[in-house]
């Protein structure tokens, strides 16, 4: 394993740091609750606040969801402007209140910003403009998945490297997100990092790097659905051909990359994300 490199004061500045976060199937099979994956959230947030960089998710507004959770993170430890960037699908946009998006925009303050995504992919001029107060029936679901994609492809257009946790292994005739989103950034050249201990696609992903990784699986984990069944297998083949886990770009050695894949510890989980980020920084 390599010298550790933390992330030094300001380092980040100018830097977006994407999250794909999604809930993990296996976390009750681990003996974990969504509370053990918002601790390494809160973590990772911090490293990057900290750092100066910038933080950016897609997701939606539930309460008690990862949106609510990183926005009480970004009030206590971001110290720039515009820290945190909540991405909003057109198909989540149109179902959510105008008075949940006016709650969400007051809390984030100069300190983040709120980016609602139109029908075509691209950032709305005013989200309040043009839309009724009250939240619109969902999309069809190939609507819904299209506006998805969409958003997926703004976030990777402005980062500059991803984190991904959980995941679910099975969204019907779509990719997971978590795995839609790593396979873009990749396909981009950003930095990825898999923190895989707390199960899911993200561990599926580490294991087609390292089958090692699988030993954290629990017995009981249900198979992928298809469309991430040939996704995974095409992942495994590039990993491969890039000299395995070299393909994430990550800055961190087999070792540490391995560590990160498995172990469920929050700072450990925050270190090795940090080391990576200050080695790429240097």
């Amino acid at each position: 394993m390599a010298q550790r490199t933390l992330i030094p004061p300001g380092a980040l500045v100018g830097r977006t740091i994407a999250i794909s976060v999604s809930d993990s199937p296996d976390i009750e099979l681990l003996g974990f609750r969504d509370t053990h994956l918002q601790l390494a959230l809160a973590e990772i947030s911090r490293t990057v606040f900290v750092a100066g960089g910038r933080f950016m998710y897609g997701g939606d507004l539930r309460a008690g969801g990862h949106t609510e959770f990183l926005v009480h993170e970004l009030s206590r430890y971001a110290r720039t402007k515009g820290a945190l960037t909540l991405c909003l699908s057109w198909s989540v946009h149109r179902r959510t209140a105008l008075s949940s998006l006016e709650a969400t925009d007051q809390r984030l303050g100069v300190r983040g910003e709120l980016v609602a995504l139109g029908t075509d992919g691209a950032p709305l001029d005013d989200w309040r403009a043009g839309r009724p107060a009250e939240a619109l029936p969902d999309l069809p679901a190939t609507e819904k998945a299209a506006a998805l994609t969409a958003m997926r492809e703004y976030m990777c257009a402005n980062e500059h490297a991803r984190i991904s946790i959980g995941g679910r292994r099975r969204s019907g005739d779509v990719l997971p997100g978590v795995l839609e989103e790593t396979q873009m950034s990749l396909a981009r050249g950003h930095a990825v990092f898999l923190a895989g201990g707390f199960g899911g696609i993200t561990l599926d992903m580490a294991a087609a790097i390292d089958p090692a990784c699988a030993v954290v699986r629990p017995p009981a984990a249900e198979p992928a659905g298809p469309r991430a069944a040939a996704a995974l297998a095409a992942f495994e083949a590039a990993a491969r051909e890039a000299g395995g886990w070299a393909v994430l770009r990550n800055g961190l050695d087999d070792e540490e990359n391995r560590l990160l894949s498995t172990t469920h510890r929050p700072r450990e989980i925050a270190a090795l994300v940090a080391t990576g980020l200050g080695r790429l920084a240097a």
